[in-house]
């Protein structure tokens, strides 16, 4: 399957990371659970989303920084 992706990004790049994108953004609608019915679950919410991104950045400055 990774030889079939690398094949799509060399020659239509483009289009690949529109597909990829398309398909994250799609798949949004069955993911997503709906809004918090109370006001702790809605803080809840927030802040593991908040952790989540900082999270992703932590690792994301480390992978780029070794």
């Amino acid at each position: 399957m990774s030889k079939i992706i690398n094949y799509f990004f060399k020659n239509y790049r483009t289009s690949t990371f529109a597909l990829i994108i398309g398909m994250v953004i799609g798949s949004i609608v069955v993911i997503f659970p709906g809004w918090p019915v109370n006001e702790s679950l809605l803080y809840i919410s927030i802040s593991t989303f908040a952790l989540g991104l900082f999270i992703a950045y932590i690792l994301g400055k480390i992978e780029y920084e070794s």
